[in-house]
């Protein structure tokens, strides 16, 4: 009985440390793998280069911490980024990391900077949401894991247009979208991080395209709804939620393009 006992002592010190090794070991190289999915699916579907600079995972608490995220412009734009997220917050079942389906409660991002800059007939938002693929098997190049997200939350996205150069006139443009909140997201098991990239840009994009009306050139915001129009079944659902979130910020904008126009006019009379 005795000997029994003690093989049975060691076998369940040989459990804990084996648990205690893969606590340690998937915290370490845990961050490592989720960055990298995250930077290869976005950069695979919006076709640009983004950079996640700074990423914790903690494996207790079952949740993942994002900071400095960069969504890069496309070739030929002076402003070197489109989009920067400061922080992101993730809660995640932290066993279903090693399946083939992530299931996540939920995704916060917050204070979001996006830039737009014109050029010609086209900006660097529409040029990207061109290049989105017009459907979810084919947003990524590789098969990826499929995830399942009950809730996802974009708050305080700034964003900041760069107007074409006209004498008198201002030449950038700043206001701020309402939060965009979406729900219920991989329950047709299609949806996978490049997928998700792409749903995430085009919620902004709706945003800007919407609430942007009332003050931005509509040789902006009109590409902008002409890329979203052309997405195909990529991005259904995507611009109802969006719409219905935003709809708090539309006198917020109005407010904002009387501003602007009180500038022109002040402008106009001063000549």
């Amino acid at each position: 009985m005795k000997t029994t006992g003690k093989v049975l002592k060691w076998v369940l010190i040989v459990i804990a440390a084996v648990i205690v090794l893969g606590i340690v070991v998937f915290r370490f190289f845990g961050d490592s793998l989720i960055k990298r999915e995250i930077v290869k699916g976005a950069s695979s579907a919006l076709k640009v280069q983004v950079e996640l600079k700074s990423i914790n995972l903690s494996v207790l608490g079952g949740s993942v911490g994002l900071k400095d995220l960069v969504v890069h412009n496309p070739q030929g734009y002076e402003i070197p980024n489109l989009l920067k997220l400061g922080e992101g917050k993730v809660k995640v079942k932290i066993g279903s990391l090693m399946s083939d389906k992530v299931n996540i409660d939920y995704i916060v991002l917050d204070n979001i900077e996006v830039s737009i800059e014109q050029k010609g007939f086209s900006t660097n938002l529409n040029d990207i949401l061109k290049a989105l693929p017009k459907s979810q098997e084919k947003a990524a190049s590789e098969p990826g894991k499929k995830l399942y997200i009950k809730t996802l939350e974009i708050n305080n996205v700034t964003v900041t247009a760069k107007l074409m150069p006209i004498p008198g006139k201002i030449s950038a443009v700043t206001f701020k979208i309402a939060p965009i909140k979406m729900t219920d997201l991989g329950s047709d098991n299609k949806l996978d991080m490049a997928t998700l990239s792409a749903k995430i840009l085009a919620a902004i994009a709706q945003g800007v395209a919407q609430q942007g009306a009332d003050f931005l050139p509509s040789d902006i915001t009109g590409p902008i709804k002409s890329g979203l129009g052309k997405t195909g079944e990529l991005l259904q659902g995507v611009g109802t939620r969006a719409g219905e979130a935003g709809k708090g910020a539309i006198e917020t904008g109005r407010k904002v393009g009387e501003g602007i126009f009180g500038i022109f006019k002040k402008d106009a009379n001063s000549k």
